[in-house]
């Protein structure tokens, strides 16, 4: 965990990343709104939240501001790097983007887009499950963030390609 926090330190060391962080995060949120929003006939962002039970948005505020965090220090660790993502490292990214959407199914109507590629027993599964999922979801974003911070602070040495930091 103090890995994480120096790497954060680092990463949140500019107004621009801590904007971009904020950016990010809000974005994942809104992602996370709109989806239900667009994807039912009827709906609008006033209906949805307010029928959106208050532990599903403190958990959309959680892994909207993991996300958020992750990004920026992911950012910070390709920048020091100077190279562009793998194919590997950006389908983890959307991984755990994915796994966020899924996690936050507050009503099985409200996805009809997760309806539609899951079939009605898969989405009554993962609603039924969420928290599950919501755990999952969390724990995935925290291994990404604790194993980007190892990159940012320069200590994963031949396992990621980057010179370990002389003290």
């Amino acid at each position: 965990m103090k890995s994480i926090v120096n790497a954060l330190k680092t990463s949140l060391d500019s107004p621009r990343a801590r904007f971009q962080a904020a950016a990010v995060a809000l974005g994942v949120f809104a992602l996370l709104v709109l989806v239900p929003v667009y994807t039912t006939p009827g709906n609008d962002i006033a209906f949805q939240l307010s029928i959106t039970p208050w532990e599903v948005l403190v958990l959309m505020a959680l892994l909207s501001a993991l996300n958020g965090l992750l990004f920026t220090m992911y950012r910070r660790a390709k920048l020091a790097e100077k190279k562009r993502p793998s194919t590997k490292e950006a389908t983890t990214l959307l991984g755990i983007a994915g796994a966020s959407v899924l996690s936050t199914l507050a009503c099985a109507a409200c996805y009809s887009s997760v309806l539609a590629v899951f079939g009605v027993g898969g989405t009554a599964f993962i609603v039924t499950n969420r928290w599950w999922f919501s755990a999952a979801a969390i724990g995935l974003t925290l291994f990404a963030m604790h194993a980007t911070a190892k990159k940012v602070n320069g200590t994963c040495g031949d396992a990621c390609g980057v010179v370990e930091k002389k003290p």
